[in-house]
């Protein structure tokens, strides 16, 4: 079951991602395995891509884990959430998924 909830999230993050095209980049971080780059959304909310070996393999123009299609309010927010991620993917936790809880640990949900 927990699979399941699992590809569901990544599967809705997936096409909320589909919705962003040519999102101007803010900022870029080398991480040990991939690239975080923070976008600016069209709203002027912010989100994230990650890329691994040259490729990118998650747009996340969203926040994970919450209902409704809105981002990030600060590119801090949307950097902690993604270097969380690629935490996760470095780990070998795949998919990976951001819960709630996490969020507001990271404080992403208040910046």
């Amino acid at each position: 079951m927990l699979k399941l909830i699992h590809l569901l999230m990544l599967t809705t993050a997936l096409a909320a991602c589909s919705r962003v095209e040519n999102a101007p980049l803010i900022s870029a971080h080398k991480g040990t395995s991939g690239e975080i780059k923070i976008i600016e959304n069209n709203d002027g909310s912010f989100g994230y891509e990650i890329w691994l070996n040259g490729k990118r393999k998650i747009i996340q123009p969203t926040i994970p884990a919450i209902h409704g299609h809105r981002g990030f309010l600060s590119e801090l927010s949307a950097r902690k959430t993604a270097e969380l991620m690629v935490n996760k993917i470095e780990s070998g936790e795949m998919p990976p998924s951001i819960t709630l809880e996490e969020l507001t640990q990271l404080g992403a949900l208040d910046q």
